[in-house]
């Protein structure tokens, strides 16, 4: 069988992955849509994602440990990428008005905390300059993506998208690289 997809990249640079929704029983993980049992190749590396209250005692405390880091300063300038039509794109220059921390839970992806940020400039690279824009202030990455949108892309139907993977630092660092 020819794979073609197993080595096409996405948007964002991620490498292709595939959810399988499984049950465990009697020591097998079987697949939920066929019944059969889930033999992965060799080495492959499997997220498990299950109810907390299915972990035992003698884990719990490992997958709900919370830890909390700080990973820029306040006054810190970052830059957020807000995709327009055509491939045009709007590079938002966002200050932190207070530090950005995130945390972790357990083994999860860590995730940003509530930051309050204000958009400083906006810049276009279809007119190739800085322009005139409302004042965008939030309390989180989330929400200035969220207002930004709003504001410059009126008639989108969804004015979300995935900080970590938009948001990035001076030299180019993805925010999604600065998890823990």
């Amino acid at each position: 069988m020819k794979r073609s997809k197993d080595s096409m990249v996405n948007y964002y640079g991620d490498i292709p992955t595939a959810q399988v929704d499984a049950i465990y029983k009697q020591g097998k993980f079987v697949d939920m849509d066929t019944g059969k049992e889930i033999i992965f190749k060799e080495n492959s590396i499997v997220k498990i994602t299950t109810r907390l209250a299915a972990i035992t005692d003698e884990d719990y405390k490992r997958h709900t440990n919370e830890l909390k880091k700080e990973i820029l300063p306040k006054d810190s300038i970052i830059y957020m990428r807000l995709p327009m039509e055509s491939n045009s794109f709007y590079i938002l220059k966002i200050k932190l008005n207070e530090p950005l921390a995130m945390t972790k839970i357990g083994n999860k992806d860590s995730v940003c905390n509530s930051c309050k940020c204000s958009v400083i400039e906006v810049y276009s690279n279809k007119q190739n300059k800085n322009i005139d824009f409302e004042s965008i202030e939030a309390n989180s990455l989330n929400q200035i993506f969220f207002l930004s949108s709003s504001q410059f892309r009126k008639n989108n139907k969804s004015h979300t998208a995935n900080i970590y993977k938009c948001t990035y630092l001076d030299d180019g660092i993805l925010l999604d690289n600065l998890r823990f």
